[in-house]
């Protein structure tokens, strides 16, 4: 038997051995971040419209035909019911459970359109318990998505049919469209809308167009907050949050054009505010009345603020394990120390001090900085949809629960999430943090 061959093999020879690996990736992403650049926004249109429908399609696929809520054992009845329509809608005791007064009359009308279409397609033999207004409302918010997203954030199409790839297929949009309601589906949808033309209005505003043009573009955006606002209550908090963003922008910036600009749609949205505050506490209990014969109370809407303060430390850990879990499931699923993790460090994105410099910065330094708004502004902003979460799950506590979590409940926050990862990445090709193809890659 020969001498045994020595397998030992030198650090240098090791060290080469990496370089050239490291190379020959380095090369390889260096290309495929070049070529999605050059072609990232050859992408057609068409093509988007199919991805789109292929999920609508797939998500039809993987629902087995719905799910069995057990409220809707009281709202298939009467839907199906053969009473007129009005009635319907404002018999406030079938369409809520536990006898709650809630002003939605318009997902109440599509909710019985749900029905019908559900009762439809049981006599024609495919009986299921799917919600059509669901995927119509789906299919809304991904054009929507994509207008903002190319025509205003200049990202490429490619980068926007990712990031509504990314939206589509998150577990809360995905498998939730089951029938149950169409509160939130349809409240997100029209907020959406409000936010995409209250940014044109502001838009205009700053182009120094026609003040003709940014009141009517304020005026739609009104009209459509309104009835987000007359689908669920969640549009309603939303809107309040951001009536404060905007009064703290033009307080900020006060005498500027941006704050002259910020000026329509703070007083649309509070006009908003006070006219759905009105049609709460006058105009659809009168409704009822009129219509129904019954006289509601406002127990429901009275226990607001001592649901509020019911356990807030509870309450406080549940907000904030529900935030940053909704903000790792549209990431992809990360635990939740990774998606604070990252949530940090897209916030950190949006600091304007130079990074070879962040290090010397305390926070005093940082906080008189001029350029240090935009990281407040973000973080005032998480704070106040945080806020709106700690307020529906103190009405609701079951939103807390693991399986609750996922549900269409956090849509809305979903939605704003992926605007902020849309914004954020806007905003790291702008300052060359990364190439346009290096982001798509």
């Amino acid at each position: 038997m020969g001498p045994r061959e020595s397998t030992n093999v030198s650090p240098a020879s090791l060290q080469e051995k990496f370089t050239l690996q490291r190379s020959f990736l380095w090369k390889w992403g260096h290309q495929g971040a070049g070529a999605l650049e050059r072609n990232g926004n050859r992408v057609p249109s068409f093509a988007f419209v199919l991805v789109v429908a292929f999920l609508l399609v797939l998500a039809v696929a993987c629902s087995r035909g719905g799910y069995a809520h057990q409220e809707i054992e009281q709202y298939i009845p009467h839907y199906l019911s053969h009473r007129p329509l009005l009635n319907k809608i404002f018999d406030y005791k079938k369409v809520e459970v536990w006898l709650s007064y809630r002003p939605r009359p318009i997902s109440y009308i599509v909710d019985d359109l749900d029905v019908a279409f559900i009762g439809w397609s049981s006599r024609q033999g495919f009986p299921h318990l799917l919600s059509a207004s669901y995927y119509v409302f789906w299919a809304l918010d991904c054009f929507l998505l994509w207008f903002y997203l190319c025509h205003r954030l200049g990202l490429h199409r490619l980068t926007a049919g990712l990031f509504i790839c990314l939206f589509s297929t998150d577990s809360v949009v995905f498998f939730n469209t089951g029938y149950f309601r169409s509160a939130k589906p349809g409240g997100t949808f029209l907020l959406l809308s409000a936010f995409v033309v209250f940014s044109e209005c502001v838009r205009a505003a700053l182009d120094r167009r026609s003040g003709l043009r940014s009141g009517l573009l304020a005026c739609l955006g009104a009209a459509l907050l309104f009835c987000a606002c007359l689908f669920d209550e969640i549009p309603a908090a939303f809107a309040l949050a951001g009536a404060v963003m905007l009064a703290i922008e033009f307080l900020w910036n006060r005498n500027s054009p941006r704050a002259r600009a910020f000026l329509y749609p703070l007083v649309a949205i509070v006009a908003v505010l006070l006219a759905f505050t009105y049609y709460d506490v006058v105009v659809h209990r009168w409704l009822i009345w009129v219509i129904d014969g019954e006289r509601v109370s406002m127990s429901y809407q009275s226990g607001t603020a001592s649901a509020l303060l019911w356990h807030p430390a509870i309450l406080l850990v549940g907000t904030i394990s529900v935030f940053v879990d909704v903000l790792g499931r549209l990431a992809g699923d990360l635990p939740s120390v990774l998606a604070f993790l990252l949530m940090l460090a897209l916030i950190s994105i949006w600091s304007p001090v130079p990074q070879e410099r962040q290090a010397a910065y305390g926070v005093r330094q940082f906080l008189r900085a001029n350029d240090s708004r935009a990281v407040i502004r973000i973080l005032v902003g998480g704070f106040l949809m945080a806020g709106c979460l700690y307020g529906m799950i103190a009405r609701h506590h079951p939103v807390m629960r693991t399986d609750v979590r996922v549900s269409e409940y956090v849509l809305p926050l979903t939605t704003v999430f992926l605007l902020f990862f849309s914004v954020t990445a806007s905003m790291v090709v702008q300052k060359r943090y990364l190439s346009r193809g290096a982001l798509q890659l």
